[in-house]
């Protein structure tokens, strides 16, 4: 499970550092996510796309479903969304 999980995490690497990909998200989600949404993030991987829109303001999103079929990755992305403080709005639903 440590090697998948390393394969795993290398490959979303690219898209964890496109800065401008990641701010067009942002900025979409923004517009998109109004106070008592419900969002579904479907192939979470890294859960980031999940937390941006727990947070896209305090109120926005009521709650936040995060898909994740690769269970190393859905592991990961319950902890980073833990220590971000966001479990209490952000669920990964696993396999």
């Amino acid at each position: 499970e440590d090697t998948s999980l390393r394969v795993a995490v290398s490959l979303y690497l690219d898209m964890l550092n496109d800065v401008r990909r990641n701010a067009a998200y942002h900025l979409a989600l923004q517009q998109a996510v109004k106070p008592g949404d419900t969002v579904l993030d479907i192939g979470t991987g890294t859960g980031l796309l999940a937390m941006l829109a727990a947070k896209v303001n305090q109120e926005a999103a009521t709650s936040v479903f995060a898909c994740e079929t690769f269970p190393p990755m859905a592991r990961l992305a319950r902890r980073q969304i833990a220590a971000n403080g966001l479990a209490h709005r952000v669920t990964v639903v696993g396999k």
